[in-house]
């Protein structure tokens, strides 16, 4: 994978987006450190023809930190239905994520996420923390747990269980409402499978269930919504950054190729060509993007670092 020359007016216009958007610009710091020198080098290592595309695509990405997520969160709850807070007799807050595996799965050491399920069973026969200390929605929690948000509405009926066996047991499903956390609803599989496993029960349904999302996309909330009668609130929406964009036919299929292009330059996986089922998301929270998003912003091997990458494991 080689690197191109760039001219001044590329360099001009990334300092531009960055100085717009208040990005760190460290230009003298290591390739592998520096947001700015991570930046510069995808950009040299993409065709030509496809530069302005990729800088046009930066102008509308957007890159949350972590000093944003507490008002990111109020603003995603103040979005809620009041009535559905003013029901309520209590409002417990879990992270979208599986809290139980089935008892007859089975790990051969192989499947990864198998192996992390019973990582989680055993957590619960030992009565601790009922969920994945790596899982997005649990980091939100933390957040906001430690944030002042007595400001909400209805934040006296706040509770957030650190066991889920005991939540199950004194959760009312006439009365209490579950909030389900997470910082990013993409396509809505992953929210569809864990509402799924919490439908199983008969404490929980569409009535007394909701997401709550800091940024999700248009194709999630609809999905969800279809499959399972669940509302999904956040503080922003976003939709496909090139098919929900551009005019014309013409345009979306040009900047599709072109995007294409990029992914082949940089050697992406094929199988996540323009985001998780083609979702074409713009956006990185607390520096970590989700597959949802264009991988030519994350996609990264051990020598040549991502400006928005997935995550800190190099193994290529």
């Amino acid at each position: 994978m080689a690197t191109n020359k760039l001219n001044a007016s590329y360099t001009l216009k990334v300092d531009q987006i960055f100085e717009k958007k208040g990005w760190e610009m460290e230009p003298e710091k290591d390739l592998k450190i520096s947001l700015y020198n991570k930046y510069i080098d995808r950009l040299r290592r993409i065709p030509d023809d496809t530069r302005n595309l990729f800088l046009e695509l930066t102008e509308r990405f957007d890159r949350i930190e972590l000093k944003e997520i507490t008002s990111l969160f109020f603003d995603a709850y103040e979005n809620i239905d009041s009535k559905i807070l003013n029901d309520a007799k209590k409002i417990y807050f879990l992270p979208l994520v599986q809290p139980e595996i089935s008892s007859n799965s089975k790990s051969n050491g192989k499947n990864n996420l198998v192996k992390a399920w019973f990582w989680i069973k055993n957590i619960f026969s030992n009565n601790s923390v009922d969920r994945p200390k790596n899982k997005s929605g649990e980091n939100i929690l933390a957040i906001v747990e430690n944030a002042e948000y007595r400001g909400l509405n209805n934040s006296s009926k706040f509770i957030f269980p650190q066991s889920f066996s005991k939540f199950k047991s004194v959760f009312n499903k006439k009365t209490d409402l579950l909030i389900l956390v997470d910082d990013f609803v993409g396509t809505g599989d992953t929210a569809d499978d864990v509402i799924q496993h919490f439908f199983k029960s008969s404490k929980f349904n569409s009535d007394n269930t909701i997401i709550l999302s800091l940024v999700s996309l248009k194709q999630g909330i609809e999905s969800i919504f279809k499959k399972r009668n669940v509302k999904v609130y956040q503080a922003a929406i976003k939709e496909r950054a090139i098919s929900d964009f551009y005019d014309t036919k013409k345009e979306i299929e040009e900047n599709i190729s072109k995007v294409k292009q990029m992914e082949i330059e940089l050697k992406c996986e094929p199988e996540l060509s323009l985001g998780y089922k083609e979702s074409q998301a713009l956006i990185s929270i607390m520096n970590k993007s989700p597959n949802n998003t264009l991988p030519v912003f994350w996609h990264e091997t051990k020598n040549i670092p991502a400006p928005f990458p997935r995550r800190k494991i190099y193994n290529k």
